[in-house]
């Protein structure tokens, strides 16, 4: 059996991706979200075994997500039980898809038990709506990459914010100072980066004049503490330059 959720992640994420989604995990507390197009919104939790803990979970996500999965290992003495099948009847009645996957082959397998259902979207609150609209706002704006795994626990989640937040720090560490002006002129897509600075959320960002910031040491050791992200930043930056 599998130790962790987070064993999960790889398999369940591959069979999101060869539906034709974009893949993010942890995205405003789902372990795994996909998205198809603009709006179709699918979520999936991961969890070792199916029980109601996971299912309330599931429930709570069909009202914002398009399409809604719980995700577990394929028990082979599990899926075969009384209680597994009468589990399976009650997920079809929810509307709830039931993924399993196999980690006895020599690459895992997803197996779609149940196919969920679309809920409809004239059918979401306005809470519902907006929670959605938040979520896709948040996958969105993940630019650098895949560094959250889904099931993780205890582990810090690099959001769209922090990621700007750390692209910020990194571009004025390279001047030592910096201007707004000067930073929206060389990074169109960080336009609305004196919201960011003044902010200030993480204590990242020291004000030197009006317009101009300096990091703080909190900041620099930020830089150390994320080396992945600012490789990725790094690679872009000469990526750009080459084109």
């Amino acid at each position: 059996m599998i130790e962790k959720e987070i064993e999960l992640h790889a398999p369940v994420s591959k069979w999101l991706e060869e539906k034709g989604c974009d893949v993010q995990a942890e995205v405003n507390s789902v372990d795994l979200v996909g998205l198809l197009g603009n709006e179709v919104v699918v979520a999936v939790e991961l969890k070792k075994k199916l029980n109601l803990e996971v299912i309330n979970q599931a429930v709570e996500r069909q009202k914002y997500a398009s399409l809604t999965y719980i995700a577990v290992e394929h028990d082979y003495k599990s899926v075969e039980s009384k209680r597994f099948k009468m589990t399976k009847s009650t997920l079809r009645r929810l509307k709830i898809g039931l993924l399993t996957v196999n980690f006895r082959s020599e690459i895992p397998v997803v197996y779609e038990q149940i196919k969920a259902e679309v809920m409809p979207e004239d059918g979401q609150s306005k809470r519902g709506q907006k929670l959605k609209n938040q979520l896709i706002k948040e996958f969105r704006g993940r630019k650098s990459g895949h560094f959250n795994k889904g099931g993780s626990v205890k582990t810090q989640v690099m959001t769209a914010y922090k990621e700007t937040c750390l692209k910020l720090a990194w571009i004025i560490h390279q001047e030592g100072q910096m201007s707004t002006k000067a930073i929206r002129s060389q990074f169109p897509d960080l336009k609305s980066c004196t919201s960011y600075l003044n902010a200030n959320h993480y204590r990242w960002f020291q004000r030197v004049e009006r317009g101009v910031y300096r990091l703080t040491q909190t900041g620099e050791e930020a830089l150390n503490m994320y080396p992945y992200v600012i490789e990725f930043f790094e690679r872009q930056l000469k990526s750009d330059a080459d084109v």
